[in-house]
């Protein structure tokens, strides 16, 4: 007994969560770590010149889950994890999650809520950060703020790319990003702050 490993902390958060990684085959679909290369991305359907109706859908495979833990909410990540079509919280009206554009769909595990804990604090602790976080208050915009915001968010033509949320005919082809409609809940504020200033380094 003295020799077995039993870890403690973000040692025991990793231990925990790979074990529910491997039990639903996450690496399957998602890149959990970098360099990895999930099967399904090596589908005919993800490869240059192929796709569904002809499209090519290199982008739209499912995506990496590296740096979960440092963007994502955890508390949103357990209701996730939970329904991943977010049928039942009011955030998509299509039943087609984060990214309707997407193919494929995640399938529902039903993940007890356990495992839904040990995910959520798995990729905390792959972003080595603690499990103690706490969500910033972010004041509504308004006046002058909200002005420059709306001009910055037209001047990037954000909405090219990402759903604004409640569309129902969605192009696969020309739609990998995820929707606009949950992200105030979805994402850390730092970590948008990052993405927007410089979205190369993530």
């Amino acid at each position: 007994p003295s020799l077995k490993y039993s870890p403690e902390g973000l040692q025991k958060d990793l231990q925990d969560g790979w074990w529910v990684v491997k039990k639903y085959n996450c690496e399957g679909c998602h890149q959990i770590v970098p360099g990895a290369t999930p099967q399904i991305w090596n589908l005919d359907i993800y490869q240059d010149g192929t796709g569904f109706e002809g499209v090519p859908d290199k982008n739209g495979r499912p995506p990496t889950l590296i740096g979960q833990g440092a963007r994502t909410d955890p508390d949103w990540l357990m209701r996730f994890l939970e329904d991943p079509s977010l049928s039942h919280t009011g955030e998509a009206l299509t039943r087609n999650g984060v990214r309707q554009g997407l193919a494929v769909r995640m399938p529902t595990f039903f993940l007890s809520e356990r495992e839904r804990g040990k995910l959520t604090r798995f990729f905390t602790a792959m972003a080595n950060l603690t499990r103690n976080y706490q969500r910033p208050a972010t004041p509504a915009l308004e006046g002058d703020m909200l002005d420059l915001g709306r001009a910055a968010f037209t001047a990037g033509d954000c909405a090219n790319c990402h759903l604004l949320g409640g569309e129902t005919n969605v192009n696969p082809a020309t739609t990998y990003a995820p929707s606009f409609q949950p992200v105030a809940q979805r994402i850390k504020p730092d970590w948008v702050h990052r993405w927007v200033t410089e979205p190369q380094s993530v």
